[in-house]
Order: structure tokens, then sequence, then C-alpha cells
């Protein structure tokens, strides 16, 4: 009996030692003696991008008019240049691509908004996927592009279907299809 619990034990020491001497800070991805994926590491030169187009937003603070405009557009185009100058470091390019959007929506280009929204979504589907999907739908809504807004929007709640923003997604279903007399 006493080697039995021992055995037991070792078994269970050997699985779990690995994953906390690692220091996990992550669940393991497929069971038991799987290994603990390693977040993925941010290059220095995307850190320093990263804080320029930081940086860049800073010129919004107390703008007004025209140069309140001229900042917006010059912070969208630094986020939109991070975004694509570091595609290789998908969360990195995520990140910025959204931050992006966020810019364009502030300065009514919705197009470029989602655009941008689209990208992020598609980049880092666990981090932006849903959220990425919701604002680019709603781009497309304020477009006039109804039908592609309701697709979008469908595609929020098939993500998530328990969540808040596809709950929110299937009011603005609503909505939408209340604007196009669909009332059915």
């Amino acid at each position: 009996m006493k080697s039995a619990v021992g055995l037991l034990l070792s078994v269970l020491l050997s699985t779990v030692a690995p994953v906390v001497a690692q220091g996990a800070t992550s669940a393991p991805q497929g069971g038991v003696g799987t290994p603990v994926v390693a977040k993925a590491k941010i290059s220095d030169a995307a850190r320093a991008a990263m804080a320029a187009a930081r940086e860049s937003e800073n010129a919004l603070k107390g703008a007004e008019g025209p140069t309140r405009t001229a900042a917006l557009q010059s912070a969208a185009t630094t986020w939109t240049k991070v975004a694509t100058d570091f595609a290789a470091e998908p969360i990195v390019a995520a990140q910025a691509a959204f931050r992006a959007g966020e810019m364009w929506q502030r300065d009514n280009n919705f197009a470029q908004a989602e655009t941008q929204f689209l990208a992020a979504a598609k980049l880092d589907t666990q981090r932006y996927g849903q959220r990425a999907l919701l604002e680019a739908a709603d781009m497309q809504r304020r477009q006039k592009r109804n039908e592609e807004a309701l697709a979008s929007y469908a595609q929020v709640v098939t993500l998530d279907a328990a969540s808040s923003r596809a709950q929110e997604a299937r009011v603005w279903q609503g909505r939408v299809l209340q604007s196009m007399g669909r009332l059915d």
C-alpha cells in the first residue's frame, strides 16, 4: 500500500514539478505532461516603436479644431505604420492595428478604422477577435453598409455567444434591421 502511494506521488510530482519550476503564467495547453507555452517575446524595436506611437498621441491633449484633426491623423498613421512594420510580431501588430483603428474612428475615417479593426481581429483572434470585429461592424454600420454590418455582428455572436459583446452585437443587429424596415 505504501509503495502504491509513493508511486502515485512520484508520478504526480514529475508531472507538476516542471510546470512549477518554469513559473508558469498560463495553463498547460494539452493536459498532463504538456509543456507550458511561453509568452511571445516582443522585440526592443517593437517596444520602442509602440512607445513612439503612444507619444504621438500626446499631441491630442488640449488640441482643438484643425490642430486636433492633424494630431489624430498623425497618431493614426503612426500606429498603422507600427502595425505594418511589425507584422512579423502578431501581438504587436494586432495591438497597433487596434489602436490605429481607434484613432481613425475618432477622426471619423470609418473606412480606415474598419480596415485596422479587421486586421487586429485577424492577427490576434484570442485577444482582439470579438472586440475588433464588433468595432469593424460598427464602422460598416456607420458607412451605411448594413448587410456587411449584419454579417459582422453575426460573426461576433458566433465567436462567443454568451459574452457581453455578443449581446451588444445582437442589439445592434436588431437596430440595423429596424433601420432597414425589416421589423419581422
